[in-house]
């Protein structure tokens, strides 16, 4: 048996609609991108989205939108995909990695205030395997000291704290998503904005098309023409197929969401008599858990390449989540003379943690064949 750490669920409904709009000939800035914006707004609880090209893009735009400004620094999570951090660069501010809760694996909230500084513009929170950051305490301060608050939620479709989705809040100023192939809801590549702020909304709006009045009509007549740029901006719109294929995908989530849902519940009964050599992923009272992945912390003295050989010998894909850690990346490491041993929590949990095989189709069988497989090692 060959088992993938990933793969999309495309379903014929997803093929009919993506191909319904190659069919209509309107491939872009259209009715799907529109509906697919007002079906993600609704179902986080937010007012306003905004479909872009990409997880990276959104978070470019958002950071930009929120004013970020060159020499500025960033707090965010050194444990997380490099979008955030990259994106914080590409504004010409900084990003200041700050060590993570070695629980939750979310960015550490006591650590991240006491890191704040005059230099301090923003937090970018990452809900880390779609487990809610404890924004709150976050946003909290962030408003006390003035600064902005974006939520990075690639991991997060359908997370919940309390009563509130990921996203639904306007105590953080806006909320990225990734449609990436892994995601519950996937579009190819593709993310989404969402927010509360009208202002910022038509800013992200103008930034992703180019600059363009988002006002502006199209097809001539009065005021201002929609060929008019009132901004530096990029193209960063999404498209209509990749639109198509959101919706019918956000359809579906609550499906999807309970399906994975299941899927780690067996993992964790499966892999529950192995705990002295693996450390499950945890759930939090009171939250909701997206299960964007499912990972398993090798315990001291349990070889995490050994694991990866074993598996990788029985046909069972495994990823190493995320190691190096963004301050020991090569790039963030030459520039800004970061060393290990300087946020040892995020460093220890990279050299031990792996991604099993975990996507919306994999069979109750296939979780019993890697549980398998970790139960012989």
């Amino acid at each position: 048996m060959n088992i993938p750490l990933s793969k999309p669920e495309i379903t014929p409904e997803d093929v009919a609609a993506v191909s319904a709009v190659l069919k209509s000939g309107k491939l872009t800035q259209g009715p799907q991108t529109a509906l697919f914006e007002e079906m993600a707004a609704a179902y986080v609880g937010a007012k306003f989205a905004i479909a872009v090209s990409s997880h990276a893009t959104a978070l470019h735009a958002a950071l930009l939108a929120a004013g970020i400004a060159p020499g500025r620094e960033v707090i965010t999570s050194p444990f997380a995909f490099i979008a955030a951090a990259n994106a914080i660069e590409q504004c010409s501010a900084r990003p200041r990695f700050v060590d993570i809760d070695p629980i939750s694996l979310n960015l550490d909230p006591r650590k991240a205030i006491s890191a704040l500084s005059e230099e301090s513009q923003a937090l970018v929170v990452s809900h880390t395997f779609g487990l809610p950051a404890e924004s709150a305490a976050l946003c909290g301060e962030a408003e006390t000291c003035g600064l902005v608050v974006i939520e990075e939620a690639s991991q997060a479709w359908g997370a919940q704290a309390g009563s509130v989705k990921v996203g639904g809040s306007p105590a953080a100023l806006a909320t990225v998503f990734s449609c990436y192939p892994g995601c519950p809801v996937t579009t190819g590549e593709g993310g989404l904005i969402v927010t509360h702020d009208a202002a910022f909304a038509d800013a992200c709006r103008s930034l992703i098309n180019l600059g363009r009045d988002p006002a502006a009509p199209k097809g001539g007549g009065k005021g201002a023409s929609w060929l008019t740029h009132t901004r530096l901006g990029f193209n960063y719109r999404m498209d209509e197929m990749s639109a198509a294929l959101g919706v019918s995908q956000l359809a579906r989530i609550d499906e999807t969401l309970a399906q994975r849902q299941r899927l780690a519940e067996h993992y964790r009964g499966r892999l529950r008599p192995l705990k002295d050599r693996f450390i499950l992923p945890m759930e939090i009272a009171g939250c909701r858990r997206a299960w964007s992945t499912f990972n398993i912390i090798c315990r001291e003295g349990v070889s995490r390449e050994k694991v990866i050989g074993a598996l990788a010998d029985k046909g069972i894909a495994t990823e190493r989540y995320f190691d190096p850690p963004l301050h020991l990346q090569p790039f963030y490491r030459e520039k800004y003379g970061e060393s290990p041993g300087t946020l040892n929590i995020a460093e220890g949990i990279a050299r031990q943690i792996l991604a099993l095989p975990f996507f919306t189709t994999m069979s109750a069988a296939e979780v019993d064949y890697v549980c398998d497989a970790l139960e012989a090692l």
